[in-house]
């Protein structure tokens, strides 16, 4: 929120090369002010729903404010974004930068296939290579989660397995 940025910002130091931040939203129009004072290099929005929908239109309304983040990412960055969701359509045609797509239901840059217990397998579709992983919790939304991230990390150039242990 417009507190909470400010402060997180505050406490990177010279030596920090990335920094993770969540942008929060709860009311339109709030989410610009905090992309022009964070101005970041790359994001993800990990998914659209009807999370403080008494303040919108509708979930279209929502997914148009989340837009936004994608939007404040320069044309020479990147926008990690759900295939599966919903509202990938309306989040995708506002990127001005790369697109990285993940998906748990179908093809996309980044696929993960669930596997026995917590286990999970991501195929990456640009190298065609494939990591095993291990999910820190049960539950399809944490794999869905992991997803996002790794597709960032990969993007970065770091290592699958500094991946699988960092997750």
């Amino acid at each position: 929120n417009d507190l909470g940025l400010p402060l997180s910002l505050l406490t990177l130091e010279a030596e920090h090369r990335y920094g993770v931040f969540e942008v929060g939203m709860s009311h339109p129009g709030e989410l610009a002010p905090l992309c022009a004072l964070l101005q970041p290099a790359a994001s993800v929005v990990t998914s659209v729903g009807p999370v403080h929908i008494e303040f919108f239109a509708d979930e279209e309304a929502i997914a148009r404010e989340k837009a936004v983040v994608a939007q404040a990412v320069p044309p020479g960055g990147t926008v990690v974004l759900p295939a599966d969701d919903r509202w990938f359509s309306v989040l995708r045609r506002e990127v001005k930068g790369r697109v990285i797509t993940t998906s748990l239901r179908g093809p996309a840059d980044y696929q993960a296939v669930l596997g026995a217990g917590l286990s999970f397998r991501v195929t990456e579709r640009a190298s065609g290579e494939s990591f095993d992983f291990l999910s820190p919790l049960p539950g399809e939304f944490v794999v869905h989660d992991a997803l996002l991230a790794i597709a960032l990390a990969r993007s970065e150039g770091l290592a699958w397995s500094a991946i699988a242990q960092a997750i």
